[in-house]
């Protein structure tokens, strides 16, 4: 009589057992799908904001390099050649020797040396020079 009672009793250890490796596997689904959504957050909000940043970047004057003018103007004034960055307007970006040396190409008047500007050696047009403006600090 007691052999059958033992295979009664290991009868109901496997099942208890096997519920218990049940609850983990559960357990261990329910933490995976509360990582994958707080990923799927995660990407979310980095995407959004690395949507800004590249907007900046295609922008033309935050590149530092170019400069917005009317496109008549970038090939007598600047001697550049126009590229695909957004302006305003009707206006291109235009970028050339003095824009990529930090400058734009003024007329030669109104580059002032003795207020602080600086005249770079970069090729504008006929009657136009280089020039790199004094930044004013505000205080």
């Amino acid at each position: 009589m007691k052999k059958k009672q033992r295979k009664v009793d290991v009868i109901f250890m496997d099942k208890g057992k096997n519920k218990k490796g049940v609850e983990l596997g559960m357990n261990v689904i329910v933490m995976a799908v509360i990582a994958l959504a707080v990923l799927i957050v995660v990407l979310i909000v980095f995407a959004g904001k690395f949507g800004l940043f590249s907007s900046e970047l295609n922008n033309c004057e935050s590149t530092g390099q170019g400069v917005c003018v009317d496109s008549d103007l970038c090939t007598s004034q600047y001697k550049g050649r126009i590229i695909d960055f957004k302006c305003t307007g009707d206006k291109k970006c235009c970028i050339s020797p003095c824009t990529m040396a930090g400058g734009t190409c003024e007329s030669v008047s109104d580059c002032k040396p003795d207020n602080g500007d600086f005249i770079l050696f970069a090729d504008c047009g006929q009657s136009y020079t280089c020039c790199k403006k004094k930044i004013k600090l505000s205080k």
